[in-house]
């Protein structure tokens, strides 16, 4: 095999690890977004003098974090060499755009007083739901910066590359499975806004 074969399989099981580092510390970032958010909602509730409820509810905010985070976690190992600042920053600007992409219109759009982002005392709900954004940026850029020291490096031998790139790809069909939902609710999203504006 030649040198310039190598050097293309070692780049792309190198993008393959890449990607597999944003599913997972997407994947823990969401999931702790998701944990944030549930007891967002408790808050929430105990504000407006209702009795919050532990229902099947709780697992799936939860597990659609987990989810949700995936999709923005291999994002971010694509363009953290872009961002300003050193690893914590990185994270902080991430959420920053995140919030500023997907969170900032969803505010914009729920601020009629029938929203429910709109229960309790006023702006609390948005505060507490608009912090998730930075709060994921942050545990996004520290399970990262520690999943991209630890997980394994490209074996060099041909017949040893096959279990790493299959255990890879398995993680980047979940990440398309995240993009997918992802995709939906934005979807879902611009429809909302589009019949009833």
């Amino acid at each position: 095999m030649s040198q310039q074969a190598t050097t293309d399989r070692l780049d792309w099981s190198e993008r393959i690890r890449q990607v597999g580092v944003g599913i997972l510390s997407g994947g823990i970032a969401g999931l702790v977004v998701g944990i944030g958010a549930r007891i967002n909602m408790r808050i929430v509730a105990l504000s407006i003098h209702q009795a919050p409820v532990l229902t099947l509810a709780t697992l799936s905010i939860v597990f659609m974090g987990l989810l949700l985070g995936i999709c923005p976690g291999i994002l971010y190992v694509m363009v953290r060499k872009y961002l300003p600042g050193p690893g914590l920053l990185k994270g902080i600007a991430f959420g920053v755009l995140l919030f500023l992409m997907i969170g900032l219109p969803v505010f914009l759009q729920s601020s009629s007083p029938d929203s429910e982002l709109s229960l309790g005392p006023p702006y609390l709900a948005k505060s507490l739901f608009g912090a998730l954004f930075l709060i994921y940026g942050i545990i996004l850029a520290l399970a990262e910066a520690r999943l991209r020291r630890y997980m394994p490096a490209p074996p060099q031998q041909s017949e040893e590359s096959i279990k790493p790139v299959l255990l890879y790809m398995s993680l980047g069909c979940l990440g398309l499975l995240g993009l997918f939902l992802l995709a939906s609710l934005l979807l879902q999203g611009l429809l909302g806004l589009l019949f009833h504006a």
